[in-house]
């Protein structure tokens, strides 16, 4: 999992702007100091067809609170 701290910043999967590795799992770890907010913008998102079970390619977006941190996962697959 990649840790990202700053205030700001982009972060993209492996090989972008080209098609990622099969298989591949990226997460994202954005750690946050309390009382701010995190906005998430995806400027290019293209996802794998592969029927309606959405098990090729997905992004999974989960709040995380900790004492005085709040931490945010995102995976896509």
């Amino acid at each position: 999992m990649i840790q990202l701290t700053n205030m700001s910043g982009w972060f993209s999967t492996p090989n972008f702007p080209s098609n990622y590795p099969d298989n591949t799992q990226c997460s994202w770890n954005i750690s946050i100091p309390a009382g701010y907010k995190i906005y998430l913008t995806f400027l290019e998102f293209e996802l794998e067809e592969c029927g309606s079970s959405c098990t090729c390619d997905y992004v999974e977006v989960s709040l995380f609170m900790a004492l005085k941190t709040c931490f945010w996962i995102f995976e896509i697959f």
